[in-house]
């Protein structure tokens, strides 16, 4: 798309995450609307977003400009003039079940919630380096993800690049594939670049936990005072001031 007011790539280069040859991937979180430059943000992914609702035949648009992103990354394909592709991921609390006769279990993967590339410029390898970026920066693999109603266009595309092709239906309509349950991002296959992470969000780290040093035990012998009393109800000063009171060195107990 290039019916913009502003220069795409001018716009996107403060976020650039990765170069390509002819194409370049940006990657937005909420900071992006911050400043100047932020209406302009808003404005390119609410055209992205009819766009992609348009292309998938949406009642309403996944991704807008108005929109707080929170915990969800947009990642944009551009070049100077155009902006080319938008993948947007976040992550869902899901209950999915394995097999039709077994129940449901809760899991709460990264999950792939619009993919648009814009026509004209499909079939060219774009879709391809839009989603290879995202999978580096977020450190997963395309079987560890969930997919929020996947068009037929995009069920072919990981079919014919990740061959992920066997899943159960789910009453939510999200898509999490046979492989999810054999293979997760912690268990990445060696030599993989899916689990090389570029720019890890603020999320992501961990706060550093420091030893306690515990005191030494204390000696303690057990004496009377472990043996509490049984108490009535509370004395008056009056009656406190009559009772005798225990010779020096001498403890007094009340029997």
């Amino acid at each position: 798309m290039d019916d913009f007011d502003f220069v795409v790539g001018r716009l996107l280069d403060p976020f650039r995450l990765e170069d390509g040859a002819t194409a370049h991937v940006a990657r937005l979180d909420d900071g992006a609307f911050v400043g100047s430059s932020g209406r302009h943000v808003r404005e390119l992914l609410d055209a992205m977003g009819e766009g992609s609702r348009r292309a998938q035949g949406l009642g309403k648009a996944v991704t807008a400009g108005w929109q707080p992103l929170s915990s969800n990354r947009i990642y944009v394909l551009y070049n100077h003039r155009l902006a080319l592709g938008i993948l947007k991921v976040g992550p869902k609390r899901l209950f999915v079940s394995r097999g039709e006769k077994e129940g449901l279990v809760e899991i709460s993967p990264l999950c792939c919630l619009d993919f648009y590339v814009v026509e004209g410029h499909q079939r060219g390898g774009y879709g391809r380096q839009l989603f290879d970026s995202m999978l580096r920066s977020e450190g997963v693999e395309p079987q560890s993800l969930g997919y929020d109603r996947p068009s037929p266009k995009l069920i072919g595309f990981l079919r014919k690049h990740f061959g992920l092709v066997q899943y159960q239906p789910q009453a939510n309509h999200f898509v999490v594939f046979d492989k999810y349950w054999s293979s997760t991002s912690s268990r990445r296959p060696q030599g993989s670049t899916w689990g090389q992470r570029i720019q890890p969000t603020p999320s992501q780290h961990c706060a550093q936990v420091w030893p306690v040093k515990l005191p030494a035990p204390v000696p303690y012998r057990l004496g009377a005072e472990d043996f509490p009393m049984k108490t009535s109800a509370p004395a008056s000063m009056a009656s406190l001031a009559r009772r005798p009171q225990a010779a020096p060195g001498r403890r007094f107990f009340q029997r």
